[in-house]
């Protein structure tokens, strides 16, 4: 009887662990969504965590098999949102270089109806 609590309470403990890696893994997309990629990377960090640590415990196959499918899926969640926050800073690279010609070409066009020289 000893045994089999032993082997429930490594299964509960690991479940625990899979049940918080998934809750960090939502809280790192909803920070991607927000565009705090650091704090996201960071939940994405402690969820592969979490995941390892429930896969290293001695619990039953299936939550060996969960944890495993978790950490494939966290790995494709940040790629995904690293890939996402590239397009975001490439985006507002464009956008501020754009704005800056815009800036540019305004400048040139007020300074032709303003001078004061013939031209």
């Amino acid at each position: 009887a000893d045994r089999h609590i032993e082997e429930f309470e490594v299964d509960c403990e690991a479940e625990i662990m899979i049940l918080k890696a998934k809750h960090n893994m939502a809280l790192a997309s909803q920070n991607f969504q927000m565009k705090n990629f650091e704090e996201g990377m960071a939940y994405f960090e402690i969820a592969t965590e979490l995941a390892k640590e429930g896969q290293t415990k001695d619990c039953a196959e299936e939550i060996h098999q969960e944890a495993t499918e978790l950490l494939v899926l966290i790995a494709q969640r940040i790629e995904k949102a690293k890939a996402t926050a590239e397009s975001t800073v490439s985006d507002a690279v464009k956008v501020s270089g754009s704005s800056s010609d815009l800036a540019s070409q305004v400048t040139q066009k007020l300074t032709k109806l303003f001078s004061w020289t013939k031209q």
